[in-house]
């Protein structure tokens, strides 16, 4: 979450980056970030960073935690379960999306729009669908609210945070490899009323000669 900004406009955007990166001395005192791939362009998404904390009661099945933003990027989210309120450790839960199996141990989340444009967070019951949150402990989710297309082709960006080691505030000189892109709106209604059944139909699978 370290941030960087960008005019587009004449506004204003904010871009973080949602990873941690490492620097190494180049040699020279030059202390140079990369991806653990080694390679110095390190992505940032636009947007502000939101936190919503719930407090857990006796779970039900049944609970479901609003989120009222129609602005998140669900690609950016994080969702880290606390056993109390006090405590400082945390067990970070999965999307239900990105995992390839699922038991009743499992600590995963299921985030879904709702339809009022905002969204629900749900949790397994200690069943098949994996651990609830226990009660008396607190969920806190962490975002990006995203403003879409809006800061597409913004350029030249600048740190807005610096970087403390021992103490000491060093500033961090950013040079922009690639214009903003990618930025949308969420697909509509009738959009997805339409290519549903077609999605649905092909289960992500790969035709192939054999077919």
């Amino acid at each position: 979450f370290t941030r960087f900004t960008a005019v587009v406009n004449e506004i204003t955007y904010t871009f973080q980056t949602t990873e941690v990166y490492t620097a190494e001395d180049d040699g020279s005192g030059v202390y140079i970030f990369k991806t653990e791939g080694d390679s110095e362009a390190i992505p940032v998404f636009e947007g502000v960073r939101k936190t919503k904390t719930f407090l857990v009661g006796e779970f039900d099945e049944a609970d479901v935690y609003a989120i009222p933003d129609k602005n998140m990027d669900m690609d950016t989210v994080s969702v880290n379960v606390y056993e109390t309120t006090t405590a400082s450790a945390f067990t970070a839960y999965t999307n239900i999306i990105n995992t390839t199996s699922v038991s009743e141990n499992s600590t995963i989340y299921i985030l879904k729009e709702a339809p009022n444009e905002f969204y629900q967070l749900t949790f397994g019951a200690n069943d098949i669908l994996g651990q609830s949150p226990p009660a008396g402990g607190k969920i806190v989710v962490d975002y990006i609210s995203t403003v879409g297309p809006a800061a597409n082709t913004a350029n030249g960006l600048s740190a807005v945070d610096q970087i403390t080691i021992a103490g000491v505030n060093y500033d961090i000189d950013a040079t922009t490899t690639a214009i903003a892109a990618g930025g949308d709106f969420k697909e509509t209604t009738e959009s997805i009323r339409r290519n549903a059944p077609f999605q649905y139909a092909t289960q992500n699978r790969m035709v192939t000669a054999d077919d």
